[in-house]
């Protein structure tokens, strides 16, 4: 039941352990290399595999799934930084190819 007094809501109080924008700004852009990393690495597989064998392999969009989902179990479950995840996910993934 309401008993009244400001109304407080989750999305406005600061998050605990966050001193600022500076924080959020670096959190922002480190996510915006990250995923510019993802796209590089998908444009050149698809760039590479088109100019070798002059045909577009569609199954580079099941193997960046299957990258994707074992770095966020690996990062979830496992508690493991997501840089080391994506590089042992990368290569879980590479060999599943062969």
């Amino acid at each position: 039941m309401y008993q009244g007094g400001p109304a407080v809501f989750p999305w406005t109080a600061d998050p605990p352990g966050r001193c600022g924008e500076s924080e959020h700004f670096l959190d922002v852009l480190l996510n915006g290399v990250y995923v510019g990393g993802i796209y590089i690495a998908i444009s050149v597989g698809l760039s590479m595999v088109w100019g070798v064998m002059k045909i577009v392999n569609f199954a580079h969009g099941s193997m960046l799934m299957v990258a994707m989902y074992s770095t966020y179990w690996l990062t979830t479950l496992w508690g493991i930084n997501p840089y080391l995840a994506t590089v042992g996910s990368f290569h879980f993934s590479s060999s599943s190819v062969i």
